[in-house]
């Protein structure tokens, strides 16, 4: 089965270019696919595209103008002729009306991915028609990455016989002892943006303050946007003549998020918004790492309270501070980090993913 993936994402890297990665990886030792990528080239997707046996560039960019998206699709309907593809699978939500397009110039099947909610705030109006009339157009099957995805999805008025979920998987990681001590090292690992939860993450260690000083903060990631800075700006302002604040550390963007996560003893992950299948939360389970998770979107498919983390209403900051306290004990992080990363080998490996892929592929 010869597949030619398309994303043509250039601002932005997150959880949907890293499994993209995780997921060309896994392909490799999968004899029943061969895999390209077709992409637009420049920063951190290079990295990616590597992974790949074969890659083709085309352009891409934000705010894509339909003569643009027009010519990409007869870029994407040549490469695909040319690799001689069996399936077309467009990655992400911007690829839909252009991969449909090419799909339909060669006749070929097209599957979609879904990383987000299909109404999300910041996606646009308009782009939501056109991801909507792309599905309607020539999207065969409609690959949600979480049930929360999915139920979104018919919500919005996506053809239920079109939704299929395949949860992201990452390659299996080395399980290296841990040792879990006072003060509690807290990590927060991501963009700091107000959706997820940059803002309430300093509410909640200012709560805690007040009950526990027995922990210690570490931050890796950095603002994305003008909106960002100012949250950042925000923040500082209100708190850095708190008692606290000197036990916060900010370590910037790290290209190895899990030499991160196994410097930390318990992730925290406020999302104040529906967060559809965190990879970070992945990435924590298979580092053996305990949550803190605020219980939004696809986050309860990853985390089972009480035994690989805690789940915490974002809306209840106190009430999420007074759980986060109680969670502040070495012998429990111990067992419920043990307890995560066996359910990361049994539920998150890059294998079933890799499996539900290629079973789809033939079915489409």
């Amino acid at each position: 089965m010869k597949v030619l993936l398309f994303h043509n994402e250039t601002q932005f890297f997150a959880g949907a270019e890293k499994v993209l990665g995780y997921f060309a990886a896994g392909a490799g030792l999968n004899r029943d696919l061969k895999l390209a990528l077709a992409y637009a080239p420049g920063g951190k997707m290079d990295d990616v595209a590597r992974l790949f046996p074969e890659r083709f560039p085309v352009a891409g960019g934000e705010g894509q103008s339909p003569v643009r998206m027009l010519r990409n699709a007869f870029v994407l309907a040549r490469i695909a002729r040319r690799f001689r593809a069996d399936v077309l699978h467009a990655w992400a939500a911007r690829d839909w009306e252009t991969a449909a397009l090419a799909g339909r110039m060669v006749g070929l099947p097209v599957v979609a991915t879904l990383h987000d909610h299909p109404t999300a705030a910041f996606i646009s109006f308009r782009r939501q028609r056109l991801m909507r009339w792309a599905i309607w157009a020539g999207v065969r099957r409609l690959i949600c990455v979480s049930e929360a995805v999915r139920q979104a999805c018919l919500a919005a008025g996506y053809p239920a016989n079109r939704l299929v979920v395949v949860p992201n998987g990452l390659p299996p990681q080395p399980d290296l002892p841990r040792e879990f001590s006072s003060p509690i090292k807290l990590g927060f690992l991501g963009a700091f943006t107000q959706r997820k939860g940059f803002g309430e993450l300093f509410k909640l260690v200012d709560c805690l303050d007040g009950t526990n000083s027995q922990w210690r903060l570490r931050i890796a990631g950095g603002p994305m946007g003008v909106e960002s800075e100012a949250l950042l700006h925000q923040i500082q302002e209100r708190y850095q003549h708190s008692p606290w604040w000197s036990r916060v550390e900010f370590v910037g963007w790290t290209d190895q998020p899990m030499a991160f996560l196994r410097g930390v003893d318990l992730l925290v992950v406020p999302s104040s918004e529906f967060d559809p299948y965190p990879t970070v939360l992945l990435e924590a389970a298979w580092s053996g790492l305990p949550v803190f998770a605020a219980e939004v979107g696809g986050v309860p498919e990853i985390v089972l309270p009480h035994e690989t983390g805690v789940l915490f209403d974002p809306r209840n900051i106190e009430e999420a501070a007074m759980s986060l306290d109680q969670m502040l004990d070495p012998v429990r992080l111990q067992e419920t980090g043990a307890n995560a990363r066996q359910r990361a080998e049994r539920c998150f490996g890059v294998d079933a993913m890799v499996a539900a892929y290629s079973g789809l592929y033939s079915k489409v």
